[in-house]
This record gives C-alpha cells, sequence and structure tokens, in this order.
C-alpha cells in the first residue's frame, strides 16, 4: 500500500508499515498482524475525559477489532458503565475473532462491575439468544433494522424486531 499525505488519513489511527513487507504476512499469525493495525497511541485517559465532557452522562466504551481482557480493564478503570463488545466494521477482516467469540471472556472478566452489550453480526432471534445466554445485558442490531427499513418502512421495522424476539 503506497503511503499517502492525504488529510483524511492522518487521524484515522491505523498503520499499514507493518504490512508492507511479504515475509512480515507469511511469518506472523492472523491475529498479530490484525492487532498490529492498531496505532498503540490510543489514549483512554485523554478520550475519556473528552467524552465525559461532551456527553455529561454515563459512559459506554465501544471495542472495535474484538474487544479483550485488557480493553475491558481500561474501561473499568476509567469509569465506564458499560462496555460493548463489538467487532465494528469486523467483515472488512475476516480473519478476526467475532463479537461472540469475545463476549464470554469479557463478561468473566468484567463479573458484574459495569453492564455488557453486544453488537456485529445479530441477524436472528438464535443470534440474540446466544448472546443473552452468554452474559450480555443486551443486543444491538444496526444493519438488520436498515434492511427492514429499506424492505418495508416501519412496518418493515417492526416486522425484522419480531422476527429478533
Amino acid at each position: 500500500m503506497a503511503s499517502t499525505n492525504c488529510s483524511k488519513y492522518e487521524n484515522n489511527r491505523l498503520s499499514f508499515y507493518s504490512l508492507l513487507n511479504i515475509q512480515t504476512l507469511l511469518t506472523r499469525s492472523k491475529q498479530q498482524i490484525i492487532n498490529s493495525l492498531k496505532d498503540e497511541y490510543i489514549k483512554w485517559r485523554e478520550d475519556s475525559k473528552i467524552t465525559q465532557r461532551k456527553l455529561e452522562n454515563d459512559i459506554t466504551y465501544f471495542g472495535a477489532s474484538a474487544p479483550r481482557r485488557c480493553d475491558a480493564k481500561l474501561a473499568l478503570e476509567y469509569g465506564a458503565d458499560g462496555i460493548v463488545v463489538s467487532n465494528h466494521h469486523g467483515r472488512q477482516v475476516d480473519s478476526g475473532l467475532s463479537a461472540i467469540e469475545c463476549l464470554k471472556d469479557i463478561v468473566g472478566f468484567v463479573n458484574g462491575r459495569c453492564e455488557v452489550f453486544v453488537d456485529s453480526g445479530i441477524r436472528t432471534g438464535t443470534d440474540v439468544l446466544k448472546c443473552l445466554a452468554l452474559g450480555a445485558k443486551g443486543v444491538l442490531v444496526g444493519r438488520p433494522i436498515l434492511y427492514g427499513l429499506a424492505y418495508g418502512g416501519h412496518n418493515g421495522v417492526e416486522a425484522l424486531l419480531n422476527l429478533l424476539k
């Protein structure tokens, strides 16, 4: 991938430079490659203060690319009232862990200290049931709602929600 000076890429906190070499791709595990895309300089303390000031309310942290215990630990340290276990846009990183694969571990680690929700990949009522059985307080649904809306407007969304019950 060629480097760019385009300003829209300056703050996206992703780095592809570690993947430019075929040897890197051949010698690292899939998870190591995915983890290397994350910027190690993301600052929870700074980001949480900014978020708290803007929201002036409870804070819920989203974990992108399948959160781990260390993400949950930091969220708790900075006063998160809840965690959303997510692999937002995980469909672009097909070798990453799914949100449901991380859910049980995060719920166990949090051990009631905050609420845990899950999103990403929820398509059926069975998906909802599995997430609740693994300890999620609730399940967030995005894309299916949009599909229902596109299909039948308000009635389409209502029908979809009834299917998920």
